[in-house]
């Protein structure tokens, strides 16, 4: 796991001083057996008392000890911190062809397996990680905030039909509903 992998420990000379990982604040490796068999691997940062609870989703070539710059300073002000490899990516293991609609499951999954803590939930994402959070915040109740960036942009075509739960519905729905919107302004 990332204790043998050293490639992330070069990403953290270019990071602020109080943002790096040093030995007395390592996250701890754990590994989450999700429903349909994906067994994924988190770095956890656990206080003695968390005030909440933040799960922080990476992006599209990413992983989750990547995000330790936010990681970190989260973590020294009191939250409790989750950072998932979502599969493909870091040491997560999964069965199966892995697509966007695998990681809002797995996501929501990990996301409700610790709202059993009853800890206020936040979710953070970053690039593709942003819009996976706001898919999660959707379907889970209970999460208090949303943080994310480089959401993908809903006002290309293309962006729409990737990532609608089916084309037709950006091809015919969204039409439908601005003649709609149109026909009674």
């Amino acid at each position: 796991m990332y204790k043998n992998d050293h490639v992330w420990k070069k990403v953290q000379n270019y990071l602020p001083l109080q943002n790096r990982l040093y030995t007395n604040i390592e996250p701890e490796e754990q590994f989450l057996q999700l429903r349909k068999g994906n067994l994924i691997h988190l770095d956890v940062y656990s206080p003695s008392s968390p005030k909440g609870t933040v799960i922080l989703l990476h992006g599209v070539g990413g992983n989750g000890r990547l995000l330790s710059f936010l990681a970190v300073p989260l973590f020294k002000s009191g939250y409790k911190v989750i950072c998932p490899d979502m599969p493909l990516y870091g040491y997560s293991e999964y069965t199966g062809t892995v697509n966007y609609d695998t990681w809002v499951e797995n996501a929501a999954e990990i996301t409700e397996h610790y709202e059993e803590e009853k800890l206020p939930m936040f979710l953070f994402g970053l690039s593709a990680g942003g819009m996976l959070a706001y898919q999660v915040a959707c379907q889970v109740s209970g999460i208090r905030g949303v943080l994310v960036t480089c959401i993908l942009d809903q006002r290309q075509n293309i962006v729409r039909e990737r990532t609608a739960s089916s084309p037709y519905l950006v091809r015919f729905g969204l039409p439908v509903m601005d003649y709609t919107r149109n026909a009674f302004l």
